[in-house]
C-alpha cells in the first residue's frame, strides 16, 4: 500500500430517475463536505454517484421522453448519474445489488464502495 497515494472511495446514493431538484440540492453541500477528506492520515478522493434505474411503467407515457432529456442533460452537465439497468419504482426491485455491480465494473480499482 503506498501511502502516499489518495485513498479511493465510492460513494452510491440511490435516487429515483425524476428527483432532479433533489440532486441538485444535494450536490453543493456532497463536495463541500467531500472536499480534503482524509482517512488514516492519507488523502482521498471521494467520487460521488446518483444510482438511478429506468423509468417504470407508471411514468406517464408522455412525460418519458422529457424526463429521458433531462437526466441527459443533468449527466452531461454534471456526469455523476450512474444508469442502472433495472426499472425503478419498488423497494424490492434489486437496486443495491445494480448499484453495486455498477460500482464495481466503473470503478474496479478503489479501494472502497459504500451505498447512502
Amino acid at each position: 500500500m503506498d501511502l502516499a497515494s489518495p485513498f479511493l472511495i465510492v460513494v452510491m446514493i440511490t435516487s429515483p430517475p425524476n428527483t432532479f431538484k433533489w440532486r441538485r440540492m444535494v450536490r453543493k453541500p456532497l463536495s463541500e463536505l467531500t472536499d480534503g477528506v482524509k482517512v488514516a492520515g492519507r488523502s482521498a478522493r471521494l467520487s460521488v454517484r446518483f444510482a438511478v434505474g429506468k423509468l417504470d411503467v407508471a411514468t406517464v407515457p408522455r412525460l418519458r421522453p422529457r424526463i429521458k432529456a433531462l437526466l441527459a442533460a443533468e449527466q452531461e452537465a454534471h456526469g455523476d448519474l450512474a444508469f442502472l439497468n433495472m426499472t425503478d419504482g419498488s423497494c424490492n426491485d434489486g437496486k443495491s445489488w445494480y448499484t453495486f455491480a455498477w460500482a464495481f465494473r466503473n470503478f474496479p480499482d478503489d479501494d472502497i464502495i459504500f451505498k447512502q
